[in-house]
């Protein structure tokens, strides 16, 4: 018989973090309920999420969802910056196989292609709430060439940053 254990979390989210430790969460072996509500202490600027979690605790290792946790963390403080696995993995107190195995363990992707998709999706953020450049935000997420952003951008969204731009304006 498997023992199933409940726990409700009431945290402070920012939206970039948001997806990713609800991911991390799911990775983990979680069922996953979220409820945004309100206490004594929250207010507009400061919401609460109140999440329920489902799932075999003693399945889970903590030192690894920590790892994985830290170095989503570091990377979107970082994803203006050129990242390197063995730089990370240093930054997080890990080794790069450690690394590289435990994130695609319990996100299901690699760390770059987690990086790539969190740079696009705040390269396409950029450009439809700022009046930046295409040439600022690639270098906001990352590309020190232009072109190699706005391939990368058409690559993973199918359509160019110029092309997403003009659809946001109208």
């Amino acid at each position: 018989m498997e023992h199933l254990s409940y726990k409700t979390l009431m945290v402070k989210l920012s939206f970039e973090n948001f997806p990713y430790f609800i991911q991390l969460l799911k990775a983990s072996g979680y069922k996953v309920e979220i409820q945004e509500c309100s206490s004594v202490e929250s207010n507009t600027e400061n919401p609460h999420t109140k999440i329920t979690l489902e799932g075999d605790i003693g399945n889970v290792s903590n030192r690894d969802n920590l790892l994985v946790q830290n170095t989503c963390l570091h990377i979107q403080k970082n994803l203006n910056s050129k990242l390197m696995l063995d730089d990370i993995a240093t930054k997080v107190g890990s080794n790069r196989s450690k690394l590289a195995a435990s994130f695609k363990q319990i996100l299901g992707v690699g760390v770059f292609e987690w990086t790539r998709e969190h740079r696009m999706l705040k390269a396409k953020s950029l450009l439809i709430e700022s009046n930046l450049s295409i040439q600022e935000i690639g270098f906001e997420v990352g590309y020190e060439n232009c072109a190699n952003f706005s391939t990368a951008f058409k690559k993973y969204f199918k359509i160019s940053p110029r092309q997403q731009r003009k659809l946001t304006r109208i």
